[in-house]
């Protein structure tokens, strides 16, 4: 999914800079090129700036991470330093990204900001397989300790994850989380129903969002007594 937008372009543009409905990612869907680009552009209910996510895998741990309450900042696309990815790369002895002969930002998939103030690092990836000890994964497995090491280099936590686990352990809450969302806002609701998504999403009825996928003729039947709409 080769991008040509040109390195200068990005600079000029300020991209990776900014925080919350700020932020401007270094890398956006539009820019991607090939038909089998997957382009995820969800609204970010925290702040409403519409996220520019690469990939399902993605989009799928964003919905995730973001339901978190302490989570207050998802930046998407960020750029690492060049300098310093330049010469991590010669440390691993792996070619540093470039395109017409220019070195390129190496970029993060998510780096999340806590209540706190930590902040985490994310590279998503689909398949334990595609880092598994072969000859055809050596260069990714280096570009991933290139992305690991600068990040610890700043006291930041680096996490891969797989979307398969994903699958296998939260696509119930995944569903569950982008069914109920659209409706965080109290404006987008429009009868009792769209209000007890709105309920859910807000987290004013708690609901266990791994169990099963959200039945809502049953929930209506459970809390539709509570809720009050006037159209």
């Amino acid at each position: 999914m080769p991008s040509r937008v040109k390195e200068k372009t990005r600079i000029r543009e300020n991209r990776g800079t900014g925080i919350g409905s700020e932020y401007k990612p270094w890398i956006k869907t539009r820019e991607l090129q090939g038909s089998l680009s997957v382009r995820c552009n969800p609204k970010n209910w925290k702040n409403g700036r519409t996220m520019e996510l690469l990939s399902l895998g993605e989009e799928k741990f964003w919905y995730l991470i973001n339901w978190n309450d302490d989570v207050t900042d998802t930046q998407e696309q960020f750029p690492l330093d060049i300098e310093t990815t330049k010469n991590l790369c010669s440390d691993e002895q792996v070619v540093h990204p470039f395109m017409d002969d220019e070195f390129i930002h190496m970029t993060t998939d998510l780096l999340v900001t806590y209540k706190d103030g930590h902040q985490e690092a994310f590279s998503i990836k689909s398949s334990k397989k595609c880092v598994e000890p072969k000859k055809e994964n050596e260069g990714l497995r280096k570009r991933l300790r290139v992305e690991k090491r600068y990040w610890e280099e700043q006291n930041i936590k680096f996490h891969i994850i797989f979307t398969e686990d994903i699958d296998k352990q939260y696509l119930n809450r995944y569903y569950n989380i982008r069914t109920v969302i659209p409706f965080y806002d109290i404006n987008e609701v429009f009868d009792k129903c769209s209000m007890l998504k709105h309920l859910i999403a807000t987290k004013t009825i708690e609901i266990d969002m791994d169990k099963e996928l959200l039945n809502f003729r049953k929930l209506m039947k459970e809390y539709g007594g509570l809720i009050e709409w006037k159209n």
